[in-house]
């Protein structure tokens, strides 16, 4: 055998298990390395990310992704920030990983019918672990990395392992499906997902591009500090909550059309929403908003985000233009769609939201 095989259980559906199957491929095949890797298999009623096999070396990979904090332990669930405020408790990736070491290693045993070594191990965060988090480092059981620490992982070596020849059979035994690259072991939805958001951010470009360019310059007040409105625009754009308030006709809409620019330039999905046409939906707002962009369905991008891991900003432009009596709920509905989807929050309004407090800007 030369070069990389790759094996799977079935097709990968999400992208940072994708990106992370692509970088190690590519790091295997730079450095002329011989290896067999199985992705997206079922062991023992485990779902196992990543498995990869060198002469000296077996590596499990669960991946994780996330634009937002975390934090936790070795024990209990971990948790996630979110833009409505507080954390919302996720799957311990620690314990993730340890547990598809052990699953692993149990069907590897079975199928040897001999004891074999427990594999090294890692979870692994695309592209990195998310700055502002508190979560387990990690011990001699897994290792907790961002994908660019990958490379020094695969440099260890370990005794008593199988030959790779042993990993094609075990492949057999797993009944996984051998495929000729990486393209092949995704998902055809992937493809057809990163399409439908591509263009949504074209057409987002386009429309709040145009919308915004009466913008001018002017500072504005954020806590002690003048600051200009550039850099507002920057920092939702990159994820940050923010709560525009102010007259009417001092830019504040303008500014929101530039955030949702300069979102789409960091990666995000921003979605422009106007108060004033809340009538107790907040998903049919949404949906009206995205059709008149040209996607399919509300369900469709917000689908996609999910399945491509790709951070979404809400931006709610009027709030004081929401009916009185539609208020309440309209905030109750930013701050659930914010918490479900990890989503980032921008607010523009004469007056605060009410109540205040349940919307972390």
């Amino acid at each position: 055998m030369s070069g990389v095989e790759i094996y799977i259980g079935d097709l990968i559906q999400h992208a940072s298990e994708r990106t992370a199957l692509v970088y190690i491929a590519e790091l295997l095949e730079k450095s002329q390395s011989d290896a067999v890797i199985f992705a997206n298999l079922e062991c023992r009623g485990r779902q196992i990310d990543l498995v990869v096999a060198l002469d000296e070396l077996t590596l499990v990979i669960e991946v994780k992704h996330s634009s937002n904090p975390m934090r936790g332990g070795a024990n209990g669930p971990w948790e996630v920030r979110v833009a409505s405020g507080g954390w919302k408790p996720v799957r311990n990736g620690y314990r993730q990983t340890v547990d598809a070491v052990h699953a692993l290693r149990d069907e590897m045993s079975r199928f040897a019918r001999a004891a074999v070594e427990y594999p090294s191990a890692a979870l692994v965060f695309t592209p990195a672990i998310p700055p502002g988090s508190a979560i387990y480092q990690g011990d001699h059981k897994a290792s907790i990395v961002g994908l660019g620490d990958v490379a020094s992982l695969l440099q260890q070596t370990k005794s008593e392992l199988w030959s790779l020849a042993d990993w094609r059979r075990f492949a057999a035994h797993l009944r996984l499906q051998r495929v000729n690259s990486v393209a092949a072991a995704s998902d055809p939805k992937l493809h057809a997902a990163e399409a439908l958001i591509g263009e949504y951010q074209s057409m987002v470009r386009r429309t709040y591009d145009a919308l915004g360019a009466g913008l001018v310059s002017f500072s504005c007040r954020a806590g002690e500090s003048d600051v200009p409105v550039e850099e507002i625009i920057a920092k939702g754009g990159a994820g940050d909550n923010l709560l525009l308030t102010g007259a009417s006709g001092c830019g504040k809409t303008l500014a929101a059309c530039r955030i949702a620019c300069a979102a789409v330039e960091r990666g995000r999905v921003p979605v422009f929403v106007r108060a004033k046409d809340f009538d107790g939906s907040l998903r049919e707002v949404i949906r009206q908003e995205v059709t008149l962009l040209g996607a399919p369905s509300e369900t469709d991008i917000l689908g996609a985000c999910r399945t491509l891991a790709q951070p979404l900003t809400l931006i709610l432009d009027g709030y004081n233009e929401c009916a009185p009596h539609e208020r309440l709920r309209l905030t109750r509905s930013i701050a659930a769609a914010a918490r479900r989807y990890e989503a980032s929050i921008v607010v523009t309004s004469q007056i605060a939201p009410e109540p205040a407090g349940l919307l972390d800007l």
